[in-house]
């Protein structure tokens, strides 16, 4: 074979290399392809885990940071109600216009839920009274008084009902007297022992809202312009264009009142009241009274909805959001609402532990 045959051989021989590398190129990108299906078909189910993840750690951070706990830090067994109200916290009842409640032989009687409850001193038997709920509850040895849908009833406690008064507000019960309101007029109605009308008097026009003062017998009322003055039970006027103090009662022939730095009382025998509570964030406030240990404490509900107990020298921070309150003896309660805006009630002392009710 000569050169030239040889080369010619050579030229015509297959190209191993060539023919090689193409199923390596073939593989490459069959195993491109399988990975990438692989790499689409774990990451979908793990992001989706993280995102979940991610989201109940928002929701379980939004749930602990939320003001609502309906836990509190005791049970509601342990608040032995042994105290019944008194004058000046059925005064902080009566000016609070949603709902009430009212301690009498040590059983609870509350605007709850919709309706008007009694408990037992221990909160271990409850009875629905009223399917609607109340205001203005008093309760004496004549049985249960209180505002529905404008009507002013009066429940024995054998279950009687008897409607006192018709499309009336305000009405507040001492002995055998009523005062109320109807049509922007103040009343003064007298019944019997058994609930028939005796007298029913007209006192003053333009009122707007009133505050008994039963020791001492007077009324402040305030008008349809904001102006308060003070009365007597006959009507006589008694001193003319008094401060308009607002979220204000009284107990004990004092009118509690609050100012830009805290809460006062005053008798209106001087034109200055006296500082109870130096309290310069306090918006809304009641007095209550420990009787044992002969204190008396401001629970105060601040700009920030937190309810605070403040006695001599000492303070508690009740609840951060508290919405409104009504006073029992030496107790509180109060309410705040959840996140769907459903209300939770809740009893306190002016030590810091508090409870919530069954609902």
């Amino acid at each position: 074979m000569n050169y030239k045959e040889a080369f010619k051989k050579f030229q015509n021989q297959p190209r191993k290399k060539n023919i090689q590398r193409k199923p390596k190129q073939k593989s490459f990108i069959k195993t491109m392809i399988i990975l990438v299906i692989f790499v689409v078909f774990i990451f979908i189910p793990v992001s989706e885990l993280i995102i979940n993840t991610v989201t109940n750690i928002v929701e379980t951070t939004d749930e602990a940071t939320s003001s609502f706990d309906g836990n509190g830090n005791t049970d509601l067994t342990s608040f032995n109600l042994n105290q019944d109200s008194s004058r000046g916290d059925y005064n902080q009842n009566f000016t609070n216009s949603d709902g009430g409640a009212f301690v009498y032989q040590n059983k609870l009687y509350i605007s709850l839920n919709g309706q008007l409850i009694k408990y037992d001193a221990h909160f271990e038997n409850s009875e629905v009274l009223e399917e609607s709920s109340c205001d203005h509850i008093y309760v004496d040895d004549r049985g249960c008084f209180y505002e529905n849908d404008n009507d002013f009833i009066f429940l024995d406690f054998n279950g009687k009902r008897k409607t006192l008064l018709n499309e009336v507000s305000h009405c507040y019960v001492l002995d055998q007297k009523i005062f109320y309101i109807k049509d922007e007029t103040l009343y003064c109605l007298t019944i019997d022992e058994n609930m028939n009308e005796i007298d029913n008097k007209k006192m003053v026009d333009d009122t707007y809202e009133f505050n008994v003062d039963d020791q001492n017998q007077h009324i402040l009322y305030t008008n349809n312009d904001y102006e308060s003055k003070l009365i007597d039970f006959n009507g006589t006027s008694l001193k003319q264009n008094v401060d308009n103090y607002g979220n204000a009662y009284f107990i004990d022939g004092f009118l509690y009142y609050r100012e830009y730095d805290g809460i006062y009382k005053t008798d209106f025998s001087s034109d200055e009241g006296e500082l109870v509570q130096a309290a310069s964030d306090i918006y809304r406030f009641g007095v209550g009274q420990d009787e044992e240990n002969e204190k008396v404490i401001v629970y105060g509900e601040n700009y920030d909805n937190v309810l605070n107990a403040y006695f001599d020298d000492d303070s508690y921070a009740l609840y951060d959001d508290a919405r409104d309150f009504y006073i029992i003896g030496d107790k509180v309660i109060f309410f705040t609402y959840d996140d769907h805006y459903t209300r939770h009630y809740f009893i306190s002392s002016y030590d810091g532990e508090y409870a919530p009710f069954e609902e």
